[in-house]
């Protein structure tokens, strides 16, 4: 039997727009190096993964900001332009696919691998892909998956395990005949442990504080590997 893919879509398959990040730190009087903006969300990520500091307040955008070399005063200029960012919707905003998602999803689809997502969204997810030409459930132009999980849909977040649920009756997998790619330990990684699901950490800037305590990937094409 064929182990099933679970993918997370933010930092995984979409990331923010660089367009409108940089517009919006622009207008509050910040000049980001815009060759920057690709790597920055792995850095929020990263930096609001971390347990002190994710008891702090807005550690994504700390992480985000201090990516691009902002620190001090220039935060409150950077918090301003994230408040205008989270006002846009979440399906415009995470606009940018992930370079190689779009051909893994074809490939896992194509090669009749079962495949599902499961991501912390806000309800707009399953629009989303499929508006990006992803991935759809059923038959369609984009690949198929099995399920598409918005966990503001169902009611639950990673990484409350319960999540998975959807995904793995739609697989018709075993956690244990699963894989779970997601870019945050905390949420993904830990998430997908609780649920007896193996966890792949993407992580293509090596960030990691836990580099050998789980399995990761630093670019999607590492997932063959893993799958063979």
């Amino acid at each position: 039997m064929q182990i099933a893919v679970i993918l997370d879509v933010g930092g995984v398959l979409l990331l923010p727009d660089e367009e409108a990040v940089s517009s919006a730190l622009r207008s509050s009087g910040l000049m980001p190096d815009d060759a920057l903006l690709s790597a920055a969300h792995y850095f929020a990520v990263h930096h609001a993964d971390d347990e002190a500091r994710a008891l702090t307040d807005r550690p994504y955008e700390i992480g985000y900001l201090s990516a691009l070399g902002f620190g001090g005063d220039e935060l409150a200029a950077g918090f301003q332009a994230f408040d205008e960012l989270w006002k846009l919707p979440a399906i415009d905003l995470w606009s940018r696919q992930v370079p190689g998602g779009g051909e893994l999803l074809a490939e896992l689809s194509s090669g009749g691998r079962p495949v599902a997502i499961v991501s912390n969204a806000d309800g707009t997810v399953e629009q989303s892909l499929v508006r990006q030409g992803l991935c759809q459930v059923g038959p369609g132009a984009a690949p198929t998956v099995a399920a598409i999980v918005d966990s503001a849909v169902v009611g639950v977040a990673k990484p409350d395990p319960r999540v998975f649920a959807p995904a793995l009756a739609a697989l018709r997998r075993e956690p244990a005949q699963c894989v779970h790619v997601g870019d945050s330990e905390r949420f993904d990684v830990r998430g997908a442990e609780a649920a007896g699901i193996r966890p792949l950490h993407y992580d293509p800037h090596r960030l990691c504080r836990s580099p050998t305590a789980h399995s990761h990937l630093s670019s999607l094409s590492d997932l063959w590997s893993v799958l063979d």
